[in-house]
Order: structure tokens, then sequence, then C-alpha cells
């Protein structure tokens, strides 16, 4: 069963722009800004989702107790289309603090990942794509995800770099790892 949910919502505005602001008490902790403008017209957003401290653990029983994850992700766009960026940060694990960033757009021909970073004293992640909505057969897909000193816990792999890749079109594409 997940805790119980209560906060505080407050609307403001008019048919031109819609201001809306939204507070999760704890254990949910977080805080939910947004503003809709032309909403019957050529709609477009921009919103802020940030919490700190947030205990993962309320949530999930399995997650260590210590954690304590801290986030802000922001998204702007249109009916068709939207940006999207997130910071993390977390700490309270064995393994110590981790920071995360990720920042992409979707519309409607691609879903695009222009940055993922996870950095953790068990090492870093980088990657990118871009992957095709339509089931266009010639459209392009193209995917990467790096690595530097990476290793997991408790187990012998230990890797100092690498890179996964995948590159082609939906009919015919290739991985390639190094």
């Amino acid at each position: 069963d997940l805790p119980l949910w209560e906060g505080e919502l407050a609307a403001d505005g008019d048919l031109l722009e819609l201001r809306i602001a939204h507070a999760a008490a704890a254990p949910y902790a977080y805080q939910l800004a947004a503003r809709i403008t032309e909403p019957l017209g050529t709609l477009r957003w921009q919103a802020e989702w940030t919490t700190q401290n947030l205990s993962p653990h309320v949530f999930r029983a399995e997650l260590p107790e210590a954690l304590r994850v801290t986030a802000r992700v922001q998204g702007d766009g249109g009916l068709r289309d939207a940006r999207l960026q997130a910071v993390l940060h977390g700490e309270g694990t064995p393994e110590g603090p981790w920071e995360g960033q990720l920042a992409g757009a979707v519309d409607t021909t691609a879903a695009r990942l222009d940055r993922l970073m996870l950095d953790s004293p068990l090492g870093r992640v980088q990657g990118e794509g871009v992957w095709p909505l339509q089931a266009q057969a010639d459209q392009a897909l193209s995917a990467r995800l790096a690595w530097q000193d990476l290793r997991w816990p408790g187990t012998a792999f230990d890797s100092p770099a690498g890179e996964l890749r995948l590159d082609g079109t939906l009919e015919r594409f290739g991985l390639n790892m190094q």
C-alpha cells in the first residue's frame, strides 16, 4: 500500500493563461508549478517539478532506507511537441552519492534523447539517441551508450571504458559494442 497522499492545489488565470501550483506533503514532498497559455488555441505549456530529500524506501521497501533523492524536472511544449530536462542527485547508498541528467524532446516524427548522464562511484554512463515514431521503414534511428570505469558491486564485472551503438533504419539496423 502506498502512503496517504495529501497536498494543496491552486489554479489562477483566464482563457489566455492558466497557472497551476501544487505541493504534496511528505512523504511525497514535491512541488509542481505549471503555466498553460492559449488553452483554447495554440496551447503551449511550461512546467517544473521539484523534490528534496525524497525517501524512495517509503514506496519500495527493498530500496535502502538511507537513500535520499533530490530532483528538478522541467518541461515545455505544445500539443505536438515537448522538451524535457531533469537533474537528479542521490545519496545514502552504500556505493556513495550519484548524479544524473536527462534532456530530450519529442514531436510527431521522433523522440530524441539529447543527453543521458549518470555519474557515481560505480562509474559514468552517457547516452543519446533518436527514435522514429512513425512506421516508415526509411526513418533513421540511432542510439549510443558509453561508459567509463563501470563496475558492479559484488561481482567481477569491471569495464574501464566501452560503447554500445545502434544505427540504421527500422527495417535494417546494426548493433556494435566496443
